[in-house]
C-alpha cells in the first residue's frame, strides 16, 4: 500500500513539473506576440482557387503594409482566363497570436480574408472568407530584412 501511495506522489510530482514547464513555455511565447507592426514592408504574393459563377482564379502581385493597419496592393488577376490588373487598399488587424484579418477599403468590391503571420513577418498565409470564394494566399517578404534589423 505504501508503495502505491509513494508511486502516486511521484507521478503527481512529475505532472506538476510538466505543467510548470508548459506554463513557463507559454509565458515565454507571450513575449513574442504579434501586432499590426509585425506586418510591415513589401511582400510578393500569389493567390489561387475559384469563385462560384466565375471559375478558376489566379493572382500574382505585391502588397505593402504600413505596420499601422493599412495595406496597398497591386496585382494581375486571371478570372477564368480573363486578365485584369488592379490596385487595391485594405485595412488589417493583427492579433497577439499572429493571426489576423483584412478587409477591402470602402468603395471597392468587398473582399475579406483571414491570415497567419509566420516567422516575425517573413511570410503570410491566408484564405479569403467571402461566400462562394475559395482563394488561398501565400506571401513572403519581397526584400527581407536589412542589416539594421528593419524591414526594407
Amino acid at each position: 500500500m505504501a508503495k502505491r501511495i509513494l508511486r502516486g506522489l511521484v507521478i503527481a510530482r512529475r505532472a506538476l513539473v510538466v505543467l510548470s514547464l508548459m506554463s513557463i513555455s507559454a509565458f515565454a511565447d507571450d513575449s513574442q506576440a504579434c501586432s499590426n507592426a509585425t506586418l510591415h514592408g513589401s511582400y510578393a504574393f500569389t493567390e489561387s482557387g475559384s469563385i462560384v459563377g466565375i471559375g478558376a482564379v489566379a493572382v500574382a502581385g505585391v502588397f505593402k503594409a504600413d505596420g499601422k493597419g493599412n495595406l496597398t496592393a497591386s496585382d494581375t488577376v486571371s478570372l477564368n482566363g480573363e486578365i485584369i490588373s488592379e490596385n487595391l487598399n485594405f485595412t488589417y488587424q493583427v492579433n497577439p497570436d499572429c493571426t489576423g484579418s483584412a478587409s477591402s477599403a470602402p468603395g471597392q468590391e468587398p473582399a475579406h480574408f483571414n491570415f497567419v503571420i509566420v516567422n516575425f513577418g517573413e511570410r503570410v498565409m491566408g484564405i479569403h472568407t467571402d461566400h462562394g470564394t475559395t482563394l488561398i494566399l501565400e506571401a513572403g517578404q519581397q526584400f527581407g530584412k536589412s542589416t539594421s534589423g528593419e524591414q526594407d
